[in-house]
């Protein structure tokens, strides 16, 4: 199963998508999802233990915007780090975008050796110096922020950490005070659940948005950072869907040869509902330019699934089947549109 899984990830479709764009030859957007697994597990994949099962699995994802498919999916044990992962499906000129955890020096680094480029939010307390007089001089960020008016965007060209001193454009926003306080509850609740203290510092740093790349201005515009940081958020709706949807994360006391078994077979559904969904976002998106919600089109075709099981053995149909799936999604698949906040397939559009 884990070979048929490999298979069809190699596996493209013969679609050629809408999306190009000047700089970059793909987009990636790379996070990992995690649950637990009955404890008889525990020697293959490992976990954290404590109050949590001492066997849990995390699923590493990657995903093109670009040509829309899946770049990367691989399993490894609960307690590996996240920056610890596979890069080694990277080519040149492509721009992977990541959150903190994938936070690391070493792992920039050996993207830019690759001549490829990194977009990431920046991790407070990190050093970062500008040069002076042919010297690195420490930046106090909370002296800059207190410069900047709401709204205003700065960027400075720098070098983070005092031993590797990495050379980064670091990119900073002063958001509204509205979400500046959002920003500070959500890191209250965080912090409290791990029982660690904020300092007033990391509080200040709330009114800031921070992002490091190796991207240059007329690559990635300073103005359209959080925009393209913000891409990295369809990540999280489709491990969402994952588990609400196809209950990737429910597993039983069983041989461990069966849960793989199930396991695989659930990625394999995966890919393709994913391949179906990416051939209905093209069409709708070319025909009327309206883009379609992943939650529903998850929904959606596991309702079909049946339907299209007996299509495809059948091999009768089916393409008059998929048309009136097609018009069903278009009805009722449409994503909302949110008030002054870009839809992913707009902020594409705005760089193709």
């Amino acid at each position: 199963m884990k070979e048929m899984v490999s298979h069809a990830l190699k596996q493209k479709l013969a679609i050629n998508f809408i999306w190009t764009h000047k700089k970059f030859k793909r987009i990636l957007i790379g996070d990992s999802t995690q649950f637990e697994l009955p404890p008889l597990f525990k020697k293959i994949y490992k976990g954290n233990g404590g109050a949590a099962s001492p066997s849990s699995i995390k699923v590493q994802y990657c995903f093109d915007l670009i040509s829309a498919s899946i770049v990367s999916l691989v399993n490894r044990s609960g307690v590996a780090t996240d920056y610890s992962s596979e890069i080694c499906f990277l080519e040149k000129n492509d721009l992977i975008i990541e959150d903190l955890g994938y936070f690391n020096i070493d792992r920039f680094k050996q993207i830019a050796k690759r001549r490829a480029y990194f977009l990431s939010r920046f991790r407070f307390g990190r050093v970062v110096f500008k040069k002076h007089k042919d010297e690195h001089v420490a930046i106090d960020l909370l002296k800059e922020e207190k410069k900047m008016k709401s709204g205003e965007i700065r960027q400075f060209q720098v070098w983070i950490d005092r031993k590797e001193k990495l050379p980064v454009r670091l990119i900073l926003e002063k958001v509204p005070d509205q979400i500046s306080d959002q920003k500070r509850r959500k890191l209250k609740t965080d912090k409290q659940n791990k029982r660690k203290n904020i300092s007033r510092d990391r509080l200040r740093f709330c009114n800031l948005n921070a992002y490091i790349t190796n991207t240059s201005q007329e690559e990635l515009p300073m103005e359209n950072a959080r925009n393209y940081y913000s891409l990295r958020w369809q990540i999280e709706i489709i491990f969402k869907a994952w588990k609400s949807v196809y209950k990737i994360d429910q597993v039983k006391s069983m041989k461990r040869q069966r849960f793989e078994c199930m396991h695989y077979g659930l990625l394999l559904l995966v890919i393709l509902v994913t391949n179906i969904m990416i051939c209905f976002k093209k069409i709708v998106w070319e025909i009327n330019k309206k883009e379609l919600s992943e939650m529903k089109l998850y929904k959606c075709v596991k309702e079909v699934l049946p339907e299209l099981s007996l299509a495809v053995l059948k091999k009768k149909n089916l393409s008059e089947f998929l048309n009136n799936i097609l018009v069903l999604v278009e009805h009722t698949c449409l994503k909302e549109q949110k008030s002054n906040k870009r839809s992913p397939f707009s902020i594409l559009n705005m760089a193709a």
